[in-house]
């Protein structure tokens, strides 16, 4: 039987004045980040060690400094992760930041990460863990699984506490898990992670909101499959979810209105053909009109103020940008860098 995959990283072994660049370049397959002080980049130090489950999930341990971590809207479009973190901390914690929402994760707590999503915090000296898991995987067991994103579950729920427990025995065993058990133990593992999302003090719902939650997942579902197409309108939701146009608009208000939601999904979609090798020589008018956008200025007006540049600087940033597949090099110093390759190619399902 064999043993399952694990990738061991870590800049102790580099020089002091490169460990935080190396990091920092590493780490970028998820995450922009920087030092929270120049004492901390001067005094740096990093380690990563993670296991492949069932070529599904990653699990991670991660030591290091205090820093400050940042995934923007167009990263999100860009790299095509579309992903949930499990977080919890074994020392130090972090503060996460949404808008002028703040969140303190600490000890034993779950922090909960949707890389969809734009994502800030600021952390300490830290150990955590970390659990990868695609949406496809972990979504059909949560009752919002559009709404976990910076969720803080408190250590004092027993839910959350079963769930931290879990992760903590299951990075004990991993180096003597074998690819049979590790394929066992991914589905009660979701199981546990999804009881913890969705009965925690923080979520408790009522009936008639986890129908409404349902009817919500069906229509993104929806919208999602015809993403591309000019038939998308209210008129085709409204029959394939079974819902008035009363009912749609009153499940899309959070997010601005359903053509709100089409637009950003759609620009979400154009955006990462921009910045994507494959679609270089394409026009930036045939990628909008391929997302359903009829008019080019339109598409550059509403681009701009979804990601804060003009698509053509966005397409720039693609030419110029590192891509993870053909830079990745492992060195004796620093271990190996397969996290990367997992995250960048095999966690997509």
């Amino acid at each position: 039987m064999n043993a399952i995959s694990k990738s061991q990283f870590s800049t102790t072994r580099l020089p002091a004045d490169q460990r935080f660049d190396v990091w920092r370049e590493s780490i970028s397959a998820l995450f922009d980040v920087t030092p929270s002080s120049r004492s901390a980049a001067d005094g740096f130090d990093a380690s990563l060690t993670s296991f492949l489950l069932n070529d599904q999930i990653m699990f991670s341990r991660c030591e290091t400094k205090a820093q400050r971590f940042e995934r923007d809207s167009l990263r999100a479009s860009k790299d095509g992760l579309d992903h949930f973190l499990i977080q919890t901390h074994l020392e130090g914690g972090q503060e996460v930041r949404r808008g002028r929402h703040h969140s303190e994760a600490a000890v034993g707590d779950l922090l909960i990460i949707d890389l969809a999503e734009r994502h800030m915090s600021e952390t300490s000296d830290f150990s955590h863990l970390t659990l990868v898991v695609p949406r496809p995987l972990l979504a059909p067991y949560l009752r919002r699984p559009d709404s976990q994103q910076c969720r803080v579950l408190k250590g004092a729920d027993p839910l959350t506490a079963m769930a931290v427990n879990h992760l903590k025995m299951l990075f004990s065993m991993s180096d003597g898990l074998t690819e049979e058990s590790a394929a066992l133990s991914v589905e009660p593992t979701l199981a546990l992670m999804a009881s913890a999302l969705n009965g925690s003090a923080d979520d408790v719902e009522n009936a008639a909101a986890a129908a409404a939650a349902s009817l919500l997942h069906r229509a993104k579902t929806e919208i999602e499959r015809n993403l591309a197409s000019a038939e998308l309108s209210v008129s085709t939701l409204c029959s394939a979810v079974g819902l008035s146009r009363a009912g749609l608009y009153r499940l899309f208000a959070p997010y601005g209105g359903v053509r709100a939601y089409i637009q950003d999904r759609r620009l979400r979609r154009a955006a990462a053909d921009l910045v994507s090798p494959r679609h270089q020589q394409k026009y930036v008018y045939d990628i909008a009109f391929n997302w359903g956008f009829a008019s080019e200025a339109h598409f550059s007006r509403a681009f701009k103020a979804r990601f804060g540049m003009s698509p053509k600087d966005a397409r720039e940033l693609g030419r110029t940008g590192v891509h993870l597949d053909t830079q990745i090099s492992d060195t004796p110093q620093i271990g190996d860098r397969d996290y990367e390759i997992w995250l960048s190619q095999t966690l997509k399902i």
